[in-house]
């Protein structure tokens, strides 16, 4: 029988959080809009001059549709981000060689923004592209390598392709462990994310060792990343909701809920999603 009165309970205290996150007063964010326009006739403007007075292949305009496609791509439009990432792209293909890294790293913000779009297919194409270059322009366990393993491990991950997301994850693994300290962030990221899959795939005992080596990595950080610590510890929780283990399930969200509540502003979705796991886990005892 769930514990109904505890449920009701943080599912309230979840709702409240959405309610305080998305108030109805909408003028701040009107105004920060209006900077933002300002911002892009600006940056328009400044390309417009360098398409006018460089030649077609400058570099300079490599830059520019590279800075401008990042603006967009923070500014969560994706679509625009493309089109002027593409636009660098075909500038790197007319001046630099097939093998040149600034290629593969065109490629990849292609990769990116294609999977922010859920085009995961895409997004996997031109990751492939760059994954291809940087096998053949650094050495083995250089960290580009990584980055592009762990890339293609999260859409493979999305798509559910789990086997070919384990694989490239542990690919990204090895090369993080080659060339980073042992208690780099990255590290603890590769470990998460192979927790993840093993969980999908319902091998709890894997999941569970990768969650706690991320754990562990993440506590012996100078700096630790206490919301990537707090990430980890909700995963373990559902792990072993997964598993029926209900009060392990309860303990580890509470102590990722107290993670949370030190660093975080008290109108944070993230303790939303606390509050409303920790309900759910009530429902079922």
């Amino acid at each position: 029988m769930g514990d109904y009165s505890k449920a009701k309970s943080f599912n309230e205290k979840a709702i409240e959080q959405c309610e305080i996150y998305f108030p109805s007063n909408q003028s701040s964010s009107t105004m920060d809009h209006s900077n933002t326009d300002s911002v892009q006739e600006n940056m328009k403007t400044s390309l417009q001059n360098k398409i006018k007075y460089l030649h077609p292949n400058h570099p300079d305009l490599i830059r520019c549709y590279n800075y401008i496609g990042s603006v967009y791509s923070n500014m969560g439009e994706y679509s625009k981000a493309v089109s002027y990432f593409e636009e660098d792209l075909e500038v790197c293909r007319n001046s630099l060689p097939s093998n040149h890294p600034d290629l593969a790293i065109s490629y990849s913000n292609i990769g990116s923004m294609y999977a922010k779009m859920a085009e995961y297919t895409k997004a996997l194409t031109y990751y492939g592209k760059g994954l291809d270059i940087i096998e053949k322009s650094f050495p083995t366990n250089h960290p580009d390598w990584a980055m592009a393993y762990n890339n293609i491990g999260s859409v493979n991950f999305i798509m559910g392709g789990y086997v070919e997301a384990l694989s490239n994850f542990e690919k990204a693994l090895e090369i993080r462990k080659k060339f980073l300290p042992a208690n780099h962030h990255n590290l603890a990221i590769s470990y998460n994310n192979i927790g993840s899959v093993f969980s999908k795939m319902e091998e709890y005992a894997n999941a569970l060792f990768h969650y706690e080596q991320a754990i562990e990595v993440t506590k012996k950080a100078h700096q630790p990343d206490h919301r990537l610590l707090a990430i980890c510890v909700r995963n373990i929780a559902t792990l072993y909701n997964n598993m029926g283990e209900y009060w392990n399930a309860l303990r580890n969200h509470k102590q990722a809920l107290e993670i949370l509540e030190k660093f975080l502003p008290a109108n944070h979705l993230d303790l939303a999603v606390s509050y409303s796991s920790i309900g759910s886990v009530y429902l079922k005892m």
